[in-house]
């Protein structure tokens, strides 16, 4: 570990000045400590009190319990992710699902862990371009939303983004193989993106 529980207040302290290696470990460490909220809370207002107003601190105090802890929960995940990344055991193939973490986002940015088409990908590349699918089918009937065929679930097209490859977790399999689009599938979804992502041509000025 990189200080005891002695030191724990001073861990932000702490990690202005450790080596690379010893980043890591705090943050593998300070994901233990996320699991005690309200000490995950002090240390979040212990960081945030040089930069936040006393208006802002209440506020920051109103905030709900559960959606704190999600977002700690998230913190502990990132730094998993990020500094101590498990090697890929499995190929990523566009057209394909795999679950992947997205994390606690803002506002209606769809997070968590979920499955996820991803529809771009190249040898190599630290990226991949996803679509976010819902657990299971929306039927809401909007344009953006295609229901699947090839499994209960709905392909979030609006929000499509890009995410690095450490994000992708494991794949979704359907008899022993990687679960992949169906050819009706990719036809509705191919539509929606093109309709939801080509750019609209500027407006012709009067000269």
């Amino acid at each position: 570990m990189l200080v005891g529980r002695a030191c724990k207040p001073f861990a932000p302290l702490t990690w202005l000045v450790a080596s690379n290696q010893r980043r890591r470990d705090y943050c593998l460490w300070l994901g233990g400590v996320y699991d005690v909220i309200p000490c995950a809370i002090w240390l979040s207002l212990y960081i945030l009190g040089g930069i936040m107003s006393t208006e802002r601190m209440i506020v920051f105090m109103q905030i709900d319990y559960h959606d704190m802890k999600e977002y700690l929960d998230w913190m502990s995940t990132k730094a998993e992710l990020k500094f101590n990344p498990q090697t890929k055991t499995f190929p990523i193939y566009y057209n394909c699902i795999y679950w992947a973490f997205l994390g606690c986002n803002i506002g209606s940015e769809v997070g968590k862990h979920r499955p996820v088409i991803v529809t771009r990908t190249y040898k190599n590349s630290p990226v991949v371009t996803i679509i976010p699918l819902t657990t299971q089918r929306l039927n809401d009937k909007y344009p953006f939303h295609v229901d699947l065929e090839c499994i209960n679930s709905t392909a979030l097209v609006e929000q499509m983004r890009v995410i690095d490859v450490k994000r992708i977790d494991k794949p979704m399999y359907k008899n022993r193989n990687v679960l992949s689009l169906s050819d009706n599938d990719w036809v509705a979804i191919d539509a929606q993106v093109r309709k939801e992502y080509l750019m609209s041509k500027p407006a012709t000025k009067n000269k």
